[in-house]
């Protein structure tokens, strides 16, 4: 056989199991359908922590405890502010002002954009006291 009839045979072979790959997935057809998995985008400490209810609130908070993400299109300070609420609504302070731009903007396209905590140190300075994970998902 010479080189041209090889390829021709190797494409061919690819073409024809395309489509059991296409309608097995790539893990068989006994995985189901996947599972969408939330994104990290970043990790952050909640900004005007000590302004708000944060302190209130710090003795019930825990790692691993889902955050509320409610756009502020209005704030007179930044129209891309993102407030971060526990899931009773308390207000704990903000997503930082630096990193709030692709949150914002994928929130304002209808995304789901979620936060986290990671970690709380009841014995740091306020501004480092409640760290969260965002997250895109």
């Amino acid at each position: 056989m010479d080189e041209k009839t090889t390829k021709r045979r190797s494409f061919l072979g690819a073409l024809l199991a395309a489509p059991w790959v296409f309608l097995m997935g790539a893990r068989g057809a006994a995985a189901g359908p996947a599972k969408p998995r939330a994104v990290p985008l970043c990790r952050c400490f909640i900004a005007g922590f000590q302004f708000h209810q944060g302190r209130a609130v710090l003795p019930t908070l825990v790692a691993g405890e889902p955050l509320v993400l409610q756009r502020e299109p209005l704030n007179p300070h930044d129209s891309l502010a993102i407030a971060v609420l526990t899931a009773a609504g308390g207000k704990l302070g903000y997503l930082p002002r630096r990193l709030n731009e692709i949150p914002a903007t994928l929130m304002d396209s209808g995304r789901h954009v979620a936060a986290i905590i990671t970690s709380v140190a009841r014995h740091a300075p306020p501004w480092e006291m409640v760290e969260m994970e965002i997250r895109l998902g």
